[in-house]
């Protein structure tokens, strides 16, 4: 997405990002997925990620395009104290702009759906490494990787 943006010149904010990945989603969504995948590099079998996919229709287009890959979805949240405290750090977002960033569509859909239809869900309230070995186990297991 970020990359998509700077090529057009818009802006690298959250905000920004939010309104670009809703208007692909809306227009191009087959496209935009192609362009990830194409983004993400390695041979046909190579495992890849998808950081960020904030609509189930998206999640259903990358499944498709990757056939016959399988494609699992990882929901990783956090206590929403602990996720502003995050932003607040990372991007230096205050708890009104969280707020307005929460209620965007991309926002809405992850929380109403994302957790229910993913293959694990995690809760991160701990370090990035800890989170990130729950989920190379849990691949592990059952050998995607």
């Amino acid at each position: 997405m970020r990359e998509i943006a700077a090529e057009r010149g818009l802006s690298l904010e959250r905000e920004g990002l939010q309104d670009l990945g809703a208007t692909l989603v809306r227009d191009k969504p087959k496209e935009f997925c192609n362009r990830v995948i194409a983004g993400a590099g390695g041979g046909p079998a190579a495992p890849i990620v998808v950081d960020g996919v904030r609509h189930v229709s998206i999640l259903n287009d990358l499944r498709t395009l990757l056939a016959p890959r399988s494609a699992v979805c990882i929901f990783v949240d956090a206590p929403l104290t602990l996720r502003l405290e995050r932003l607040r750090l990372r991007d230096r977002i205050s708890p009104e702009q969280l707020a307005g960033l929460e209620q965007h569509s991309t926002e809405i859909e992850v929380e109403r759906h994302f957790r229910r239809i993913a293959d694990l869900a995690l809760t991160n309230c701990g370090a990035l490494e800890v989170c990130e070995q729950q989920i190379l186990r849990w691949a592990a297991e059952r050998r995607l990787l």
